[in-house]
């Protein structure tokens, strides 16, 4: 027991030292990045555009959320009641017992047109002596078709939303296409920032090695009596001038670094960055015309400018169309089928012994405004 106790500390004490020792390397591990290197990498740690590539996917989402208002509904209702009571006629019964079952398929398609399918059975038990059949079973089948003619007419009216929907997920792919090129613009300023603050910093080391040699050169020549003592105040003051510049500059590399580190997703900021600052880059003049009509054909903003004015011209379409009346046509045709068994009632429901239909209904629905 006493050996298994020993094993456990040293085991857990060894993967403790591994942990830290690797959080030491980490720290410490040098990131060498030429400016290429730095634009892939914020494009793939930045902590900004880790929340844009959600985006897309959320407007994905949408597009399924409109088009499942053409997926059919399925509804399932079961229900048995009783009733006891005092009836004021004596067609109606006093003690009644019914069982009831429901289903029904609906839905709409993308030219506007609805549906229902419903299949009803129904077993009823009463006292009253008017009724001809005691229990009876009592099944339907019922088809009900409408048709807009004015408001909601046409497969583009169905699907405007829909169509609304993918449109706003292509703009959320353009805007986030956008933001990575703005963060690589960005990575790329913050990369030639550093380089930049690096060589002031280093101009400012420079001027400060002169103006201390100046001092000393100074002092040299108070001791030998060549100049006044006085002097030395004005070296000492241009040493404490260009010591100020080298704090100014140290602290704009900082700053520059700490931008860099930022747009490069660093968690840990105690990491090195060394930049090459190494690229090739082309001695002759890009062509102007080539890369105007570039960026005419490749522009993010005008993708989504124009999908944007696309998406409104629909909208604009759909609730002009939203303020017709609404005039449907329907039909209803039905099948049923009522015995003394449910084998008889199914039976009857099959050959179609009793039918109903309907057809050619017009129905209207139209808003008045005022003014």
């Amino acid at each position: 027991m006493q050996m298994r106790m020993i094993w456990i500390i040293r085991t857990t004490i060894a993967l403790v030292s591994v942990f830290f020792l690797s959080g030491l390397v980490d720290a410490s591990e040098t990131i060498h990045l030429t400016v290429g290197e730095a634009v892939r990498m914020a494009i793939r740690e930045n902590i900004g555009l880790k929340a844009e590539r959600y985006l897309p996917l959320i407007s994905m989402g949408d597009v399924l959320i409109e088009e499942s208002a053409f997926d059919p509904d399925i509804s399932l209702s079961l229900g048995e009641s009783y009733e006891r009571a005092m009836s004021p006629s004596i067609v109606t019964s006093t003690r009644q017992r019914s069982f009831d079952l429901d289903i029904s398929l609906s839905g709409r398609v993308d030219a506007g047109t609805r549906y229902t399918v419903k299949w009803n059975y129904q077993k009823f038990r009463g006292d009253s002596s008017f009724l001809i059949i005691n229990p009876y079973h009592l099944t339907e089948l019922t088809v009900t078709v409408s048709q807009p003619l004015l408001k909601g007419f046409g497969r583009k009216n169905q699907r405007t939303m829909i169509a609304v929907a993918e449109g706003n997920k292509r703009i959320s792919g353009y805007r986030l296409k956008g933001k990575m090129e703005e963060t690589a613009l960005k990575t790329i300023n913050a990369y030639y920032n550093v380089l930049i603050a690096e060589e002031r910093l280093n101009y400012a080391r420079f001027s400060l090695r002169l103006a201390e040699d100046v001092r000393e050169e100074v002092k040299a020549k108070i001791g030998a009596g060549v100049l006044s003592p006085v002097e030395v105040y004005k070296a000492e003051s241009g040493v404490a001038k260009r010591e100020e510049m080298v704090l100014k500059a140290g602290n704009g590399l900082k700053d520059a670094i700490d931008e860099l580190r930022l747009l490069l997703g660093i968690r840990d900021w105690r990491r090195e960055i060394v930049l090459s600052g190494e690229e090739e880059f082309s001695d002759g003049l890009p062509d102007i015309e080539a890369s105007i009509t570039k960026v005419l054909k490749y522009s993010n903003e005008i993708k989504q400018a124009l999908l944007e004015k696309k998406n409104r011209e629909m909208l604009q379409r759909f609730y002009l169309n939203q303020m017709l009346p609404d005039v449907e046509l329907f039909g209803t045709v039905g099948v049923s089928g009522l015995s003394d068994t449910r084998a008889d009632a199914l039976d009857r429901l099959l050959k179609g012994a009793d039918r109903t239909w309907q057809v050619g209904g017009l129905t209207t629905d139209a808003v008045v405004q005022e003014g």
